[in-house]
């Protein structure tokens, strides 16, 4: 029997991809967007997704801050 120990794939390792992000259907994260409770945006740069808690405007920290 062979283990092979799990890998961690980070932006390093990921070096390509044909899978679209966002992905149909979803939408991008912006800075400057206007987002109601409960709105699901993407963030291509951490490459998850995040759901509004508070409503608001143009608030430019981003998501995982």
């Amino acid at each position: 029997m062979k283990i092979i120990p799990p890998l961690s794939i980070n932006d390093a390792r990921f070096v390509s991809s044909t899978v679209a992000e966002p992905a149909a259907g979803e939408t991008a994260w912006t800075s400057a967007g206007t987002y109601a409770v409960g709105d699901v945006r993407v963030r291509t740069q951490t490459h998850r997704k995040y759901q509004c808690l508070v409503g608001h405007t143009g608030i430019t920290t981003a998501p995982e801050a």
